[in-house]
């Protein structure tokens, strides 16, 4: 996700910093599943607690143009799900895993769809 642009106006060089909602400190939910799962109601969400392997979250309704991040801060590998009836990575109510210390940044295109890169 951009931090940041740079714009020249006759000659002149102006930077602009773009700052995202974002929530710390959250916890996944214990047991896992997508049924209650921890929503993730900002545009980067950084989970903190995450105790079991399995332990989950649950994306907003995809909508085109969606981009949201998942940082697993916590101890073990979470899930972050698709919203109920909607499609992750072409698997209806699926879900991504996000091992511990990685982050996952999901998108969609296709309303109702969501498409995730897992990464550091």
């Amino acid at each position: 996700m951009p931090t940041g642009f740079v714009q020249r106006i006759k000659g002149k060089v102006s930077v602009q910093q773009i700052f995202y909602a974002n929530q710390d400190g959250m916890s996944a939910k214990v047991g896992g599943g997508q049924s209650g799962a921890t929503v993730c109601s900002a545009l980067i969400s950084k989970f903190n607690n995450v105790a079991s392997p399995g332990d989950s979250a649950v994306l907003p309704p995809a909508q085109s143009g969606m981009c949201y991040e998942v940082i697993n801060a916590g101890a073990s590998s979470m899930n972050v799900f698709a919203s109920s009836g909607q499609t992750m990575n072409a698997s209806l109510n699926g879900s991504v895993a996000v091992p511990a210390g990685k982050t996952g940044v999901f998108n969609c295109v296709t309303p109702g769809t969501w498409n995730s890169v897992i990464g550091g």
